[in-house]
């Protein structure tokens, strides 16, 4: 006959809740780190910005509405994040503009 294990205990449930959220802020840390270590911050021009909203898919649209929006902290984690898909649409933008 096999017994149960005893049920854990308050204070072990919340140690182990801590080292399940240190090993998560930790993990997240080293993410943020390794993503972001070789990217700088561009200055988002609005009418790029205005540009992606309009022409832009539907994530493309709501991450330019949430830039719009962005404090400068958040406005330059977004632009090291999506650099690339800010910089295809400033040339597709350069782009109409030299056509129009």
């Amino acid at each position: 006959m096999s017994t149960l294990p005893r049920p854990l205990t308050a204070p072990q449930i919340t140690f182990i809740e801590l080292q399940r959220r240190n090993l998560m802020e930790q993990r997240a840390a080293e993410f943020t780190a390794e993503q972001f270590a070789s990217r700088e911050p561009i200055g988002a021009d609005p009418r790029v910005l205005d540009f992606m909203r309009r022409r832009g898919g539907s994530f493309i649209s709501r991450l330019a509405e949430a830039w719009l929006r962005a404090d400068p902290i958040n406005s330059a984690k977004l632009s090291m994040a999506f650099a690339d898909q800010y910089r295809d649409y400033a040339k597709q933008l350069a782009a109409a503009g030299a056509q129009a």
